[in-house]
């Protein structure tokens, strides 16, 4: 079986693995200079390569219970034995797993040793153009006027146009897998060209997003600016005009990071996929953050009157619970400056001083937006699940593969979305080199 991969990245270099363990001939096609530009960035530079807690709640995809079988085929202890097998030694840090090394570095670089081993002929600096159904060689036309109809089996195999060394080049194979990545870190690859590429054979692709990312506030709160505190946040959203309260669509917990006009941390990170989807929609997306994690609110109230003595300024009252630039922010939104006689403003104006000392536990942002995608970790969107079968060929062009961020799948903080990409490439480079699923 000759098989051409597209893209060396995380979930490319594991098909190319896979298929090549199965006695494929494989040729990998990457458009960089080096192979696994995004993945040796992963993780802070780490290299979170998977999580001890495993399973479909934390993948956000049109059908979880694949999600869940595809995890169960090749999970988060597949992946350790797979690493150990090309010499990554593994080890756990809250459930997160690094190599023992601690750098994502070293899981391209013995991923990029164990396809020389396999015999994996790596092509670099090779940029794919289009593709096409059929091998007649050298083709006339372009390859949009090529495209089948819409489940029509092609002829035998595909043929591959691309750029090396400035020369355009056809090549065909039996079997192409695209793992070209989506369109989050554009500068490492990932700019949507395999997204072009379907879409010029017929494909369906569901609108890319930004995910893990940055959220965009109406709200500018330049004196809060810069600072991390531990804290919950909660989305709630509706649609433009409904009636009645927001709905809650999710919440997470961690370090909270504010920057003028955005909200940022990993807890931020994990909601943001959803927010973005819901903002695309056009609803309203309100963010709602709680500084006091795990402190009721009638016990925040009672700490006011404790605090409120004689002489106390306002920022006095929430000295040693909230960081001061906070709480200056949120005294002044009441209208309040934090220099002010905590006893005058109580006689004069405690409404203004009850908004601001609640809003420790209830800050609410009006979310506008997001980082684009050169700041995002991961995108949405790509390739419908609907459409690709449980080896993650195309059902509408057989022969044809898409595994990783190419897919309409995308998971949380923590090793997710790579423990996808390492899935989705092994069951891929598997079944395209023969392999027949048992799912």
């Amino acid at each position: 079986m000759n098989i051409a991969v597209v893209g060396g990245g995380a979930s490319g270099m594991m098909a190319a693995l896979a298929a090549a363990e199965k006695g494929a001939d494989v040729t990998l096609l990457e458009r960089n200079e080096i192979l696994g530009k995004k993945l040796r960035q992963t993780g802070n530079g780490r290299g979170n390569l998977s999580n001890e807690a495993m399973g479909a709640q934390y993948y956000h995809a049109q059908d979880g219970a694949r999600i869940r079988r595809w995890l169960e085929e090749f999970g988060t202890e597949d992946t350790v034995a797979f690493f150990g097998g090309i010499g990554v030694l593994v080890h756990g840090r809250d459930g997160y797993l690094y190599p023992r090394s601690d750098r994502a570095e070293d899981l391209a670089e013995c991923m990029r040793l164990a396809l020389g081993d396999r015999g994996v002929r790596i092509r670099t600096g090779a940029l794919v153009k289009s593709l096409w159904p059929g091998t007649e060689g050298s083709v006339q036309g372009t390859p949009a006027e090529k495209k089948p109809e819409s489940g029509k089996e092609p002829g035998t195999g595909w043929t591959i146009r691309f750029t090396e060394d400035g020369q355009t080049i056809e090549a065909s194979f039996d079997r192409v897998i695209l793992a070209c990545g989506g369109m989050a870190a554009p500068k490492t690859g990932s700019d949507g060209k395999g997204y072009y590429m379907l879409r010029q054979l017929g494909a369906r692709i569901t609108e890319p997003l930004p995910a893990l990312c940055a959220l965009k506030t109406a709200e500018e709160a330049a004196e809060a600016a810069g600072v991390r505190a531990l804290g919950t946040v909660r989305i709630y959203a509706k649609e433009a005009g409904a009636q009645g309260a927001p709905l809650p669509i999710g919440k997470a917990t961690g370090e909270l990071q504010l920057v003028k006009g955005a909200i940022s941390g990993i807890p931020v990170f994990q909601v943001s996929g959803e927010a973005i989807r819901l903002l695309n929609k056009g609803e309203q997306v309100t963010a709602e953050l709680d500084f006091l994690p795990g402190m009721p609110r009638q016990a925040w109230e009672e700490a006011l009157r404790q605090r409120c003595r004689p002489g106390r300024t306002l920022l006095q009252l929430f000295t040693g619970a909230v960081n001061g630039r906070l709480a200056t922010e949120l005294l002044k939104e009441q209208g309040l400056a934090a220099d002010r006689s905590a006893e005058e403003v109580l006689r004069e104006s405690p409404e203004k001083l009850f908004m601001a000392w609640l809003s420790v536990k209830g800050w609410k942002r009006e979310v506008i937006g997001s980082s684009d995608f050169s700041a995002a970790q991961t995108s949405t969107g790509g390739v419908p699940l609907s459409d690709v079968t449980d080896s993650f060929e195309m059902i509408h062009f057989p022969g044809l593969y898409v595994t990783g961020e190419m897919l309409d799948v995308d998971g949380l903080c923590g090793g997710y979305n790579l423990q996808m990409a390492w899935t989705s490439g092994y069951l891929a480079g598997r079944a395209a080199a023969g392999e027949v699923s048992e799912l």
